[in-house]
């Protein structure tokens, strides 16, 4: 029989087990998947069907995007003749560099033979818009009403041709439209970069007359050939900027192509950025080069003139 002793000693204690059951969920990051909608027709439509344009943009929604595959074969310009305004753009992108992609093509938006007038494209929000040729409108050409746009890019491929319309180039106007960035285009002169094919201001920065744009950007631009001013920047505007912009010449810079009046007006606008050292604007073969009407606290640097 085992002592007392036996019985005192400490024992090993035995592990317990839980019977409860720990449900551990594997959890995925997601990646962001903006939807992809594609033009794949020529036609227009006031009652318009999938592939044209007027539908791929009605029935967009916010962050999607639009690309172009039209002409398989790849000829040089594919053109859309439109029957109407288009839908509002929010918060789309309409990628035109997608129809060039391994063939090359370029995607023109043009008025149909139709009576009335009316814009080619209408921005509100956080819109894109590239590689793209419009004109031929009788209202203007790009027509921007509210924020955190984007008119072209950084390379040849991303750049609008906007030219040749009855009404101005690019409008921008209104209290909300801020912080808008319209870079790299063609704005005045065909896409050989060389031939006048003028709107009637280039670029027009008109806020309201009671709280203006704030803080929009024309940076790179060709805008020549227009039939009145290159840019106009207008009553309650703040905080603009315009650099490294050829007004009044050809893409490369030496050959002459002014618009009709002056470079540059500003009238009544307060703190606009016009060049930097080493990014300055080359305005040449216009009227007055900057016109400055009213206004405080802008500044002009940099400038070829």
């Amino acid at each position: 029989m085992p002592s007392l002793s036996w019985f005192l000693r400490p024992r090993a204690r035995r592990p317990v087990v839980s019977r409860r059951c720990f449900f551990r969920p594997m959890v995925e990051m997601l990646e962001r998947r903006d939807l992809m909608a594609t033009v794949t027709s020529l036609g227009d439509s006031l009652s318009p069907t999938p592939g044209m344009l007027r539908y791929e943009i009605a029935t967009a929604s916010f962050g999607d995007t639009i690309t172009f595959d039209i002409d398989p074969a790849g000829s040089s310009v594919v053109t859309i003749r439109l029957l109407g305004a288009l839908p509002t753009l929010s918060g789309i992108t309409l990628d035109g560099t997608t129809e060039k992609t391994g063939r090359g093509a370029t995607v023109e938006l043009t008025k149909a033979a139709i009576a009335g007038s009316f814009d080619g494209l209408i921005l509100s929000d956080h819109s894109i818009v590239q590689g793209l040729i419009i004109d031929g409108f009788t209202g203007n050409g790009i027509f921007v009403g509210g924020q955190l746009n984007v008119i072209g890019g950084t390379t040849p491929a991303e750049r609008n041709v906007i030219s040749g319309n009855i009404g101005d180039g690019v409008h921008i106007e209104g209290s909300g439209a801020t912080d808008n960035l319209v870079r790299g285009n063609f704005i005045g002169i065909a896409s050989d970069g060389a031939t006048p094919q003028g709107n009637i201001f280039g670029v027009s920065l008109n806020g309201s007359s009671f709280m203006g744009g704030t803080n929009n950007q024309v940076l790179g631009n060709v805008i020549s050939s227009n039939s009145t001013l290159g840019v106009y920047v207008g009553p309650s505007e703040r905080g603009d900027t315009l650099d490294s912009n050829l007004i009044g010449t050809d893409a490369s810079g030496t050959l002459a192509r002014g618009n009709g009046e002056d470079g540059i007006e500003l009238e009544g606008a307060t703190n606009i950025s016009i060049g930097d050292v080493g990014a300055g604007n080359v305005i040449a073969d216009s009227g007055v080069g900057i016109t400055l009407t009213g206004g405080s606290g802008n500044l002009i640097q940099g400038n070829f003139i």
